[in-house]
């Protein structure tokens, strides 16, 4: 039958002293008034739960003992009719029961709740002597009637017809047809009140259900026949393995909230701004351009949904590959060097050419030829020729700043249409070098300083190197220089502030576990960019600066970082149109560079001005009552950033 949720409320915490019960109570009470709504319009339904074994015990023991307790449910087979009157057999349940490290996740019937999973828990041991009374004619105690009533009145509401329609084939669950387990779709009951998109209940079905929850004979009915067989399965025997039974809650895409977190999608509907004619560039291990979240609006008839789409339709504009910068120009010969070593299609004889003679002019002492070096460093993005990066990072980092929604569940980066650039300065493994990543950037310089109108606007750099305290004063580092060039050219650069925030360090004591001040990385230190440190994705007033986000003052007394941005548990785009969640302040720092690039968007005058940007960027964060070393001016906030001006 149909059932709201505020009516099984009343049931779980009941009088005042029930609420004691829900905290003694291994399963959770969301369990019981989310899944509890769709076991009563379906007793066969399938919830998904993740379960927290016992601190004594892995999660791998515990997901075996239940499986063997699963496994003991299977009912005898048995055959029902489908919509058309076929004839369908039942050979076995599908828990989908997969274990981690830390938990297990399984899907289970209110039935297989009660008696393959409970019994497998500290509540059950302690409160067997009186299940069994209650079992042999007692009343039992205050804790098993609660529980009983619970359980009882699931199990009578899922055998109520609703008074709106009858249960119908199509309400049961058949063999491996997984249609009724929750799998997190927009109408999911996990992610939403379930009585907002579910059938209202009606006046009757408040009645019966007002009927069955005043029906404490019947509920105990219900509940000694699960207990029985329960107890069948193992007896009084039953390990304590399982400590807390929870909703596996199903996640859509992180940007969704860590992009509202920063108010962007507001500040976007809001403004309607757009940043189709600004360009970003992700000084980074590289950008994917297939991947379909980064596809070019002029392009979007010619895929369909989830299909990989060619590098030349995507708003990653241009790839230069930096990693193999070093061989290009090294002064000695060598065959694994040169154009001999390219590999994306390219004429060789001409690249040859370029190559000698850039290598001439570099004998000379003459600065790096860019129009000769630009083809050699390019990654074609011609079909057959491109070369995707081998790291993901990039791509993730791309993904925050500037990802399109490929589908409601995925979700948007901070400026979905903005144009993007990726200068790959990291290996597969990512890592680099202070000498790739300074060429990069002077490489940007180079395509403003050459182009009528700059070509690049702004530049993340979610990457850090330590910095170097006996050789250089802080900020004063040879790619911190760099970065205040780049600043003075007009271009924006955000920068990561680290993750050297809480490490592990050796003391006369041994290994002990400590934050870290003064623990910003280059070109963190650098005055003119935008320092990011990292927050919650969407609680940052609660938890306040993650504890691996490098904190201030710089060596040299200056408040860093400038601001914080969500940086825990992101997800974002990966290889193979997938998306992923990974952790630190380089995905802190997109999430403020996509501020920046709106409010050139929005206020052309700002073009060319990073002081500015970094003037309001600061100006108009949200204080989060911590150390100014450690949040810098706060959390950066995108709408507040555009109301400003």
């Amino acid at each position: 039958m149909l059932v709201e949720r505020e009516w099984l409320r009343g049931v779980v915490f009941g009088r005042q002293s029930a609420r004691r019960f829900t905290q003694e109570s291994p399963i959770l009470p969301d369990v019981w008034m989310v899944a509890g709504v769709q076991y009563c319009r379906n007793p066969k339904r399938r919830i998904d739960f993740l379960l927290t074994p016992h601190r004594e015990h892995s999660a791998g023991i515990l997901g075996t003992a239940l499986q063997g307790r699963l496994g003991a449910t299977i009912e005898e087979p048995r055959a029902v009719q489908d919509e058309g009157g076929d004839e369908l057999v039942i050979t076995r349940s599908v828990w989908t029961l997969a274990i981690s490290q830390v938990a297990v996740a399984v899907s289970l019937t209110l039935e297989e709740l009660i008696t393959a999973a409970l019994p497998l828990t500290p509540w059950w041991k302690r409160n067997l002597p009186s299940i069994g009374a209650l079992l042999d004619g007692a009343e039992g105690n205050t804790e098993v009637r609660w529980m009983y009533q619970i359980v009882g009145t699931l199990v009578l509401c899922s055998r109520e017809p609703s008074s709106e329609r009858e249960r119908s084939p199509e309400n049961l669950w058949f063999g491996d047809d997984r249609s009724d387990t929750l799998r997190g779709d927009d109408d999911d009951p996990l992610l939403t009140d379930p009585g907002e998109s579910a059938p209202r209940a009606t006046n009757a079905d408040y009645e019966r259900f007002r009927q069955i929850v005043r029906d404490h004979e019947g509920q105990r009915r219900e509940f000694e026949r699960l207990a029985r067989r329960a107890l069948a399965l193992s007896g009084t025997q039953a390990p304590e393995l399982l400590w807390l039974i929870g909703l596996n809650r199903r996640a859509r895409s992180a940007i969704y909230r860590s992009v509202s977190a920063t108010k962007a999608d507001a500040a976007r509907r809001l403004f309607d701004v757009q940043c189709r004619d600004l360009t970003w560039a992700v000084v980074d291990t590289g950008i994917d351009a297939t991947h379909r979240a980064f596809l070019d609006s002029t392009a979007e008839t010619k895929y369909k949904p989830g299909e990989a789409i060619a590098p030349g339709d995507s708003r990653v504009k241009a790839s230069y590959d930096f990693t193999r910068l070093r061989k290009l120009i090294t002064l000695d010969s060598h065959p694994s060097t040169g154009p001999s070593a390219l590999d994306q299609g390219v004429d060789l004889e001409e690249a040859d050419r370029r190559f000698k003679e850039m290598r001439l002019r570099l004998r000379s002492g003459k600065a790096l030829d860019w129009v000769q070096l630009e083809p050699l460093l390019r990654i074609r993005h011609e079909a057959g020729l491109y070369r995707p990066p081998a790291h993901d990072h990039g791509t993730h980092v791309a993904g925050i700043l500037g990802a399109g929604e490929t589908a409601p569940t995925d979700g948007q980066g901070m400026c979905p249409d903005i144009n993007l650039y990726d200068l790959r300065v990291l290996d597969e493994r990512g890592r680099g070098d202070e000498f790739s990543i300074i060429a990069a950037l002077q490489f940007i310089r180079y395509l403003n300083a050459t182009a009528d109108r700059p070509v690049i606007h702004g530049v993340n750099l979610s990457l850090s190197l330590i910095h170097d305290v006996e050789n250089f004063a802080c900020g004063r580092t040879p790619i911190c220089e760099e970065c205040e060039r780049l600043v003075a050219s007009g271009v924006v650069v955000v920068a990561a502030a680290g993750n050297r925030g809480f490490e592990r360090v050796l003391t006369g004591a041994g290994e002990l576990d400590a934050y870290r001040a003064i623990s910003i990385t280059d070109p963190g230190n650098a005055d003119g960019v935008i320092t990011v440190g990292a927050t919650h994705r969407f609680e940052p007033h609660t938890y306040g600066v993650s504890y691996f986000s490098s904190r201030g003052p710089t060596g040299d007394g200056r408040i860093k970082p400038d601001v914080l941005a969500p940086g825990e548990r992101i997800y974002s785009t990966v290889f193979g149109n997938a998306y992923d969640a990974k952790d630190g302040t380089s995905m802190a720092a997109p999430h403020v560079s996509g501020v920046a690039a709106m409010l050139i968007a929005r206020h052309r005058e700002f073009l060319g001005q990073p002081a500015q940007i970094k003037r309001i960027l600061m100006k108009t964060a949200t204080d989060l009552g911590r150390e100014r070393y450690f949040q810098g001016a706060g959390m950066i906030d995108a709408l507040r950033a555009l109301q400003s001006v």
